[in-house]
């Protein structure tokens, strides 16, 4: 059951990643921001599927946190911010979050 945890946490931190490769360049906080955090965030996933667990959650949950972040920023440099999205982005990472904390009890 771990490794669909750290699977999925990877594909989620794989998706930020890809969200904000294309934005990097016209600069701004946000997407550089959600590129940190997607990179923090997959390695919270690679080092919880090794088995490197003190550091895999908090790894993990800075990185989501980052992400969540860099999202409301990107939605406030663009002139429109959409609570639902912000919200279920959040819910996932606090979910995904919570797991990786789980796993190590």
């Amino acid at each position: 059951m771990a490794y669909v945890l750290y699977t999925v946490a990877a594909l989620y931190a794989v998706l930020h990643l890809i969200a904000a490769a294309p934005c990097i360049k016209d600069g701004g906080a946000g997407p550089r921001l959600m590129a940190l955090g997607g990179l923090l965030a997959m390695a919270g996933a690679v080092l919880g599927y090794f088995g490197i667990f003190p550091t895999a959650p908090i790894l993990f949950t800075v990185g989501g946190a980052a992400v969540c972040w860099a999202a409301v920023l990107n939605g406030k440099a663009g002139g429109k911010v959409n609570i639902q999205h912000h919200l279920i982005r959040g819910a996932v990472t606090l979910l995904l979050a919570v797991c990786f904390f789980l796993v190590r009890i």
